[in-house]
Formats: structure tokens, C-alpha cells, sequence
């Protein structure tokens, strides 16, 4: 079996743990944990630093060994960088067809993630900013409505960039799971070519709550106030965005091309 690649990406809070657990639950897949974006960031630094002495004319008789090791390397760099006592893909881990990371950050650096795995499949996670504001400033108390609607609206821009230019990408709309869970679900494993994947979906819980065993300092958000109803209906952006989005719930043509 080759080996794919997974990238779960989307604005944080939108369902990206949920995937990855779920995925984990694939007897084939194997999905680590978030990996910090400063370090992520300077893991591609330094893969890009290798790429460049590895073709260098000198250096060049490397090159074919470099090539054939660079994902086992970029992947056990994010093993290492996982809270869990493993500092590397486990010989298990190699032999699976499908690994990878999840990160909601990941969406922003998607060209770079393309150049390392070459065809990486992207399941993208998003949710309606009301419920994604309040999942963040429960998670993150005192931090304002205006930058969470800025990261929101750069993490979509993002997934339209990566629909429209790269295409093999899965939306994931986490409200889905409550009206369609099982059929979203399914769509998934289709999408990925996972081994019995109507089976997989069929033993997923859509209820399942990946985060309710966080531990947060303040009670849980369940209502905005008034002045972010009101900041929400003066940036109609925010949900003609999410709409925008989500009408490309599955998998994109483009992915056909490729």
C-alpha cells in the first residue's frame, strides 16, 4: 500500500481534534497531535535549508537519498515535537498507508506542506463564527471579537486559496455532524480511500466530544453579548464567508486533475 498523507487544518476550534480522533480510530491511519506554529515554522525552515544543499552540485549524489527520506524526516521532527514521550514515528506508525498531523494553523502554510509531501490530502475544518468565537474566548478568556474575526476570515481565505488552487482538499462544516454525521463522515473516508470506510464511519460517535475534557478557568460560553451581536450583523463578511466555504463541503474537481 502507498502511504498518504493527512493534513487537518481550519481556524482553531472548528472540529480539527475530533477528526484526528476519529481518523485515529482507522486501524491504517495514523494522525499526531498539534504541533506549536513557531516550531512548525522552523521545522520548514530547515527542510528547506536541506533541499538546498542537497542540490547543490557537490552534494548532489546525496540528493536521490535525501529525496526518497525527506517525509520519513519532516514526520518524525513533528513526532518529536508531540507532548507524548515518543520522539519518533514508530516502526507500527512507517508500515501504516495513512499519517500525518493535524494543526489549525496549517491552512496558512499549505504551499509548503504541498512541497513536502507532494500530494498531501487536506481535511479542512470550519464552523459559523457565533460558535467559533465562543469555543475561542471560552479557551482563550479575554481575547477580542476583532481578532478572532480576523483569524477566522484569514484561515477561510486560506481554504478558498487551497480549493481553488490545489484541490485535493475534504470540507469538514463540524455543525454537520449533528443533521449528517455518519453520511459527512462517510464522504470523508471515500474521499481519503480509506480501507472499509463506510465501516469506519459507522463506528464513529458525531456526538463525540474531543474537548470536554479541557479544563478552563471561566464557565463555558454558550451566548454572545450584545455588543457581539452587534459587531457580527456589522461584518456580514463573517457569514457570507463561512456560506461561501461550505457550499464546498467534500472534495474538489481540481483533486481529479491532479
Amino acid at each position: 500500500m502507498q502511504r498518504k498523507s493527512i493534513v487537518i487544518g481550519g481556524p482553531p476550534r472548528t472540529g480539527t481534534r475530533f477528526v484526528a480522533d476519529a481518523l485515529n480510530r482507522h486501524p491504517d491511519v495514523s494522525i499526531q497531535g498539534e504541533v506549536p506554529p513557531m516550531l512548525l515554522d522552523n521545522a520548514l525552515k530547515f527542510m528547506r535549508t536541506c533541499d538546498k544543499m542537497y542540490a547543490r552540485p557537490s552534494q548532489r549524489h546525496w540528493q536521490k537519498g535525501w529525496t526518497k527520506t525527506r517525509v520519513g524526516v519532516f514526520n518524525d521532527i513533528v513526532a518529536a515535537l508531540q507532548k507524548r514521550e515518543q520522539t519518533s514515528a514508530s516502526p507500527e506508525e512507517r508500515k501504516l498507508g495513512f499519517t500525518g498531523f493535524k494543526l489549525p494553523g496549517a491552512v496558512t502554510r499549505w504551499r509548503e506542506l504541498e512541497g513536502i509531501y507532494g500530494s498531501p490530502a487536506f481535511v479542512l475544518c470550519i464552523r459559523r463564527f457565533g460558535p467559533y468565537h465562543l469555543s475561542c474566548t471560552t479557551r482563550w478568556p479575554g481575547r477580542t471579537i476583532e481578532v478572532t474575526s480576523a483569524t477566522y476570515l484569514a484561515s477561510l481565505a486560506a481554504i478558498e486559496d487551497i480549493m481553488s488552487d490545489y484541490g485535493n482538499a475534504f470540507i469538514f462544516p463540524v455543525e454537520h455532524l449533528k443533521s449528517r454525521g455518519p453520511e459527512l463522515l462517510s464522504d470523508l473516508g471515500a474521499f481519503l480511500d480509506l480501507p472499509d470506510a463506510a465501516g469506519w464511519a459507522a463506528s464513529i460517535d458525531p456526538g463525540q466530544k474531543a474537548n470536554e475534557s479541557e479544563k478552563f478557568k471561566a464557565s463555558k460560553r454558550t451566548e454572545l453579548t450584545e455588543a457581539e451581536q452587534l459587531f457580527i450583523a456589522e461584518h456580514p463578511e463573517l457569514e457570507a464567508k463561512y456560506d461561501a466555504v461550505a457550499a464546498l463541503t467534500g472534495s474538489s474537481a481540481v483533486a481529479q486533475l491532479r
